[in-house]
Order: C-alpha cells, then structure tokens, then sequence
C-alpha cells in the first residue's frame, strides 16, 4: 500500500501544523479527560489504516491546551512501517482538525466506523501487536498514548470479530477478491490475506520471500473452469520487476467474494523495457501561467478542500484522491489509480494539472472557472505523453516546466 512517496518529498513534521491552534503535549496521558467518541477506517484491505480517539479535558488541568478536546491519531501499515506515527493535538473545534484529516486520512479511500473504547482500545493494541512483531520502535510521545496499552480488553470472541470486520471494506466481486488477496499476499500481510481468502496461509503460494509491490494485475477469465481466473501480476521486490502468472479460483456467500486456491504457474523477472512497456500509461498535463498569486493558493485548497500538500524541492504538490477504493476492483488493476489528480506549483509560478485521464484534465479546467480560479492564470499549454514525465521533472530539480521540457524533450529541429 505504500505507493505514494515520492523521492524529493520533504517529511511534514509536527512542527510545520502551526494552521492547528494547539500543539503536541506531553502531559496529556496524565490529563484529566472523558471520553467522546473514537473510529477506525474501513481500508484494513489497502495495508493502511488510521484509528482515532477524541477526548474531553479539563482545561483547569490542562494549561497547555488550545481547547478543551483532545484527538490521537495512530497510522498503522501492515507491510513493512507498522505503526508509522502517532499525532496528538488539542482543539477546541473539529474544523481546526482538516489539515491532519486531509494529510492521514484524506488519501486512504475509506469510511470512518464508530467504536466504542473498549472497541478501540482492543484494535489498537492489536496493531501494536502486530507492528512489534515487525521489530518497529514504537512512536515517539508514548507518554500520551501508553495507557490505552496497559489493560486488555475484555471483548467477546464474537465482538472481536465483528470489531475486525469494522476495518474491512466489502469484497462485492472475484475481481475485489482476487486484487486484495494478491495485494496483501506480495505485501507479506499474510492477517490481511488471510481476510481475503477461505484458507489461512494460503497467500504463501504467491508470495515471494520479502515484501513486494503489487503494480499492475490483468485478470482473465477461465471458460474451461467455474469461478476460475488468470492472473498476470507486475510486482517490484528489491529493484527488480517481475511478472507471475496464476491461476486463481474465488468462492462466495450472499455479500462476499474469497479466494479459494491459487497456484503460480510462472515467475519471469523484467526488463527495464519490457517493465516499461508493462507500465507506462498516457498522461495528461496542463500547464498555466500563474499571472495574479494573490489568493489562489489558498483559493485552490478552499475549492478542493480534500487535496493534500507536499513541498518538494521545485514547488508545491497537491494530490487529489478518489473518495473510494474501487479501483480495487479493476481489470486491469494498476497501482496509483486511487489518485484522481495531482496538481502542482512550480517555482516558476506555473499551475500544472496532472492525469492519466484526458476527460479529468478538462474537467478541472471548467471547474476552475466556477470557483473564479481560472482568473489568476493565463492561458494554458497542454502535454500529451506516452508515459509518465511528470515524474522526472519532479526529481530533476528544475524549477519551471517550460525550462524541463525545453531542456529534456527540445522540439525537433
């Protein structure tokens, strides 16, 4: 699930939320607090889920505090992160609380799901669980967080597993099952498999020694078999590309999909050409001048309030996620489709629209000139490539588009 870091992306740290009133505390967990409410994303299937506890405090005992709640958010990945960070902050209103929202949960493509404390309480100490397993130091700030660890849970079986389903999304179809299933199986997620599939263990006929990406999948039916299927898989393990081919059969109840026994049939590692010609899509870019500064930065982000924010060493990138995951479930399967579009400002104040989709690019001109956007540019250029450029220019350090494309790609004299 981990595909959305980009080489010259500069980490946020908790130093740069000055948008938020309030600021991290060491002191809460001593903290008199009540508590409100606490829910974890639907997106357990995707590797990555965010849980989130919301508190009452008592300002009296409090003086640190912007406001009288207080929100824990915990990001955990099931492949290789584990519990990959931990952000506390205090508040008085829930709008104070966007930006984070937008930047830990905005890209995952789930739904929130209510729990209770001892509901919450038991899903994280199975992550912890499960990222100490991994051999991931725990977050930093453990002060403010330790005592939702120190006592079990006293759930029932049958709340657990009601509780675990709660993280799950559907599986509506043997493309969802099969895309999962092979997701979490070269992720080496083998509880994440495991929810997928009708037999513990079986993602280990897949699955290669350490973690591998799952990048592209294109599922063929069997006419000679029921409920069987073809798959040619595209994954990346340690710098090199590889092609596996399998058969995989799939079973369902009333509401669900499961995969039911897979076989590998072929392993072939990839050229860098053939890796390329597995890979490379078209992609779509506008580029417009930025000729009135004034306000559009902070025009784009009210417009399109779900976009997340990442410096980079050449501008300022703003990536537009699906609201949901059903790109899961699509054949062909490719890693990065649950991205709707990405802009980017470039120092050179240039205003780019990136997509692998024609109709999206267009479809974000016309709404720029319904939040009046449109006004602050000047007329665009548009860029047809046969595979993904925006990439290089974003690592090429280069400050402006126009200069990339006249360095890198000069017309033809």
């Amino acid at each position: 699930m981990n595909n959305k870091n980009f080489t010259n992306e500069k980490k946020i740290n908790k130093n740069d939320f000055t948008v938020i009133k309030g600021g991290i505390s060491n002191h809460f967990g001593e903290a008199e607090k009540q508590f409100i409410n606490a829910f974890v994303t639907n997106t357990r299937l995707m590797g990555v889920v965010v849980i989130c506890f919301d508190w009452k405090i008592d300002p009296a005992s409090c003086p640190w505090a912007s406001g009288d709640k207080f929100r824990q958010y915990f990001y955990m990945d099931f492949e290789e992160s584990g519990m990959e960070s931990y952000v506390g902050l205090s508040y008085a209103d829930i709008s104070e609380l966007w930006f984070l929202d937008a930047k830990l949960i905005g890209g995952l493509g789930g739904r929130k799901f209510d729990l209770t404390l001892n509901e919450a309480k038991f899903l994280l100490q199975h992550y912890f669980e499960h990222s100490r397993k991994l051999n991931v130091p725990d977050p930093e700030l453990s002060s403010e967080y330790s005592f939702l660890l120190d006592k079990p849970h006293d759930l029932s079986s049958e709340e657990i597993k009601r509780v675990l389903s709660l993280q799950c999304s559907d599986i509506p179809t043997p493309f969802f099952a099969i895309n999962y299933f092979l997701m979490r199986s070269f992720g080496c997620d083998g509880d994440g498999a495991d929810m997928t599939s009708t037999t513990p263990g079986l993602w280990k006929e897949i699955a290669l020694p350490s973690t591998s990406t799952f990048n592209k999948n294109i599922i063929e039916i069997d006419t000679s078999a029921d409920d069987t299927y073809i798959c040619q898989s595209v994954i990346e393990n340690s710098n090199n590309y590889y092609m596996i081919v399998s058969v995989i059969e799939t079973t369902h109840t009333d509401a669900s999909h499961k995969v039911s026994s897979v076989r590998k049939i072929s392993q072939m590692r990839l050229s860098d050409a053939e890796t390329a010609m597995q890979l490379d899509r078209p992609e779509y870019i506008s580029v417009f001048p930025i000729e009135l500064k004034d306000g559009f930065f902070d025009g784009l982000l009210a417009a399109f309030p779900d976009i997340s924010p990442t410096a980079h060493f050449n501008g300022t990138m703003l990536m537009q996620y699906n609201e949901t995951n059903n790109h899961a479930g699509s054949n062909p399967y490719f890693l990065g489709d649950d991205i709707a579009e990405i802009f980017f400002i470039t120092d050179d104040n240039e205003f780019l629209i990136i997509s692998h989709s024609k109709e999206t690019v267009l479809k974000i001109e016309e709404e720029l000139y319904s939040y009046d956007l449109r006004y602050n540019l000047g007329e665009p250029e548009g860029y047809v490539f046969n595979q993904s450029v925006f990439m290089d220019f974003l690592e090429s350090g280069i400050s402006g588009f126009g200069e990339f494309m006249a360095e890198y790609c000069p017309d033809d004299e």
